[in-house]
């Protein structure tokens, strides 16, 4: 019993030290471009880019990316202190007391009680995951006193006790005490999901100003074409004039239309300006003044894509893959641990409690009266120096230890009752927020899908009105070459096949965006784009 204790005093005290894992937090990546492309950018004063190089850049350098790249780092700290419950706590202590008291006994010799005791304590606890509480402390006392029939002066007194506390109740198990840890761990879950979400936003927004900014650049192209042949038109109209064919008003018809169309040409300027500057701010190619230098120019066209999936495997793919799905099946998880744990509040707390102990007596035997042998003295047989004291703890012959059951449990245990049925009504509401999400994601992808489609059916349409607009200004042009047109047909001809080319770019444009929309939508963004987090 006493070496078994020792042994088991000696293993304890070895795990109550060992360090607990925790996750460390990685480097943050590398944001912005180098200074090489950046030389070469300003030298050709012109960056031509393709959309996948655009969201690479998105990734590095915006900022709210940036902001929201932290929030799984907190999340894991957040882990990491719920994971510190169970550290364990050392604590050192060195004192020094002193009194001097009188004395009430009428043996007192002398009647002035004089003590000195000098203390050395150390001890280590740790909370274990099963609920147990444990403290293992070691006690070490030096005391002097004037009293004359001190056996031992200076006495050395040590101790060794190791207490333990193990809910049976409230409080018991695993599953309980680790709720916290678990909660955390799933925290950090839905912050990587949430990082997700919004890394996807952030870049299919960039993606749709990207073919904003391809749209201004072609529709500026347009617009200097339908000003092209204005000018053209002009220059023809004048020359009928001139030998009498045109009366010289229809010089005037012509000045306006090309003045009109000068405007249209300075309108699409401007609104090409606005998109690239949307695409700076997007990319945080905005605080170096030599950015603004750079004529951002894309490389990629909006081609229509060949057929997509089926409806239902897109429905399919969404329900896999949206982060949103999985962040709100992880909370619905959560709500669920807390549930366990305010049922197992509800319980009394009945804790077994128990401790062992081993102790050690020496000091300076002093020579006292012999009550069985009249006359003669005696020492005490524990005479010895500190070290003594050390060597009869370990011996193991000299021990204590208690057992006992601690029983408590508030009347009424209304704070309990009250935390479990709101853990109830959460976990409810979380179950309905995952149905109604699932609900959400069907609808969202049938409108992104139908989108597609329509858009898809708008490109065809504004294919066949270009062309028809093509065919006719080039019939209405040849009529008026001959005599047999008026100018007002050609320049409005002209005006309607500058529209219909806007259009069909619009159309294309707005297809290249629902697709990116439904991706995003599925939760696929990012792999349809090769792009990794």
């Amino acid at each position: 019993m006493k070496r078994l204790g020792l042994v088991f005093l000696f293993i304890f005290s070895v795990l109550l030290i060992v360090p607990n894992a925790g996750g460390e937090s990685g480097s943050q990546p590398a944001t912005g471009i180098s200074e090489q492309e950046i030389q070469d950018f300003l030298q050709k004063k012109e960056a031509r880019l393709s959309l996948n190089a655009c969201l690479q850049l998105a990734l590095k350098n915006n900022l709210e990316i940036a902001i929201q790249r932290v929030e799984p780092e907190i999340s894991e700290q957040k882990l990491v202190q719920e994971k510190s419950v169970f550290d364990s706590r050392v604590s050192v202590g060195v004192s020094k007391d002193q009194s001097v008291k009188q004395t009430s006994s009428s043996f007192a010799s002398p009647p002035e009680n004089k003590n000195q005791d000098y203390n050395i304590n150390a001890g280590i606890a740790r909370k274990w995951a099963p609920g147990t509480e444990t403290d293992l402390s070691a006690v070490n006392n030096r005391n002097e006193t004037n009293s004359a029939f001190a056996g031992l002066n200076p006495s050395y007194s040590s101790e060794l006790i190791l207490s333990l506390t193990q809910p049976l109740l409230k409080d018991f198990g695993i599953g309980t005490n680790t709720s916290g840890i678990r909660i955390a761990a799933n925290n950090k879950e839905i912050s990587r999901f949430q990082f997700q979400s919004h890394v996807m936003q952030i870049l299919f927004d960039v993606e749709s100003i990207y073919w904003e900014l391809v749209y201004t650049i072609e529709d500026q192209k347009v617009q200097q074409e339908s000003l092209q042949l204005a000018e053209d038109f002009l220059k023809i109209t004048r020359s009928k004039v001139d030998v009498g064919v045109l009366p010289p008003i229809d010089i005037l018809e012509a000045e306006a239309e090309k003045a009109a169309r000068e405007e249209g040409v300075i309108t699409a300027e401007d609104a090409l300006r606005d998109a690239e500057d949307s695409l700076r701010k997007a990319l945080n190619l905005t605080d170096d003044p030599r950015y603004w230098e750079i004529r951002l120019t894309p490389a990629d066209e909006p081609v229509v894509a060949a057929e997509i999936e089926d409806l239902p495997e897109q429905i399919r793919t969404a329900m896999e893959s949206r982060p949103d799905i999985h962040q709100a099946k992880v909370d619905l998880e959560n709500k669920q641990i807390q549930l366990k744990y305010t049922k197992n509040q509800l319980f009394p707390r009945v804790d077994l409690v128990g401790s062992i102990g081993l102790s050690g007596l020496s000091g300076a035997a002093q020579p006292q009266p012999d009550f069985r042998n009249p006359g003669a003295t005696t020492e005490n047989p524990f005479g010895g120096n500190n070290p003594d004291s050390l060597r009869e703890l370990k011996s193991g012959d000299y021990y204590s230890y208690t057992v006992g059951i601690k029983v408590e449990y508030p009347l009424g245990n209304r704070s309990a009752r009250s935390e479990k049925v709101m853990a109830d009504l959460e976990n409810q509401k979380a179950v309905m927020a995952v149905k109604d999400l699932e609900n959400q994601v069907i609808r969202d992808v049938r409108e992104a899908y139908r989108q597609i489609e329509t858009d898809r059916k708008r490109v065809a349409a504004a294919e066949a009105a270009r062309r028809l607009a093509e065919e006719r200004l080039r019939s209405e042009t040849q009529r008026f070459e001959v005599g047999l047109g008026i100018s007002h047909d050609v320049l409005e001809y002209q005006e309607k096949l500058s529209t219909a080319r806007s259009r069909e770019l619009r159309a294309r444009v707005d297809f290249r965006k629902s697709l990116a929309h439904l991706e995003q939508i599925k939760g696929t963004l990012l792999q349809s784009k090769g792009i990794g987090l």
